[in-house]
């Protein structure tokens, strides 16, 4: 919970929004979460920290090339992509999104304390990639408005584009 600009008691789920502390804050609130409710005070919303307060590296990820069918396409091919808060302030990163569905993330966001480092597992699955030389985006969006977006740079082979090696005994 925060104070709005009008100082009014506010809940916010980063993941889903935000409503008035007295509709959100109720007795199945408090048994779904065991009680636990987490209250920020920030002196002044205008100048949030945001994108400008972390840095996001790689900004570009290879993930080389790789088949779209059979065995070794049930196969996830994983990439890290790391956040860091690099202020002494907490960073608010409301939502973390990915551009298809062929790619999973670990953290969907949430709050970078100061200094905090953290690693957001990406995983892509070559099925779904489909064939082609393709881009796909991470994208890191921060309470003041503004986006990263991190590029996944993938060529998804098709079964005539694999060569077979045969092997005989002569």
């Amino acid at each position: 919970g925060l104070l709005d600009r009008q100082g009014q008691a506010t809940f916010v789920n980063v993941l889903i929004g935000s409503k008035p502390l007295s509709q959100a804050v109720d007795d199945d609130t408090l048994k779904k979460t065991k009680g636990l409710v987490l209250f920020v005070r920030k002196a002044r919303l205008a100048g949030r920290p945001g994108r400008e307060s972390v840095t996001v590296t790689p900004l570009k990820i290879d993930l080389g090339v790789f088949p779209t069918f059979g065995a070794d396409a049930e196969k996830q091919r994983w990439a890290k992509v790391r956040i860091e808060n690099i202020t002494s302030q907490a960073v608010l990163v409301p939502r973390v999104t990915a551009s298809c569905g062929c790619t999973d993330l670990d953290w969907k966001g949430g709050v970078l304390l100061p200094s905090e480092v953290r690693e957001v597992s990406v995983a892509i699955r070559p099925m779904a990639w489909g064939p082609g030389r393709k881009i796909r985006l991470v994208t890191f969006d921060f309470a003041d408005g503004q986006r990263t977006a991190v590029e996944l740079h993938g060529e998804g082979l098709q079964p005539e584009d694999v060569q077979k090696l045969d092997v005989s005994p002569n």
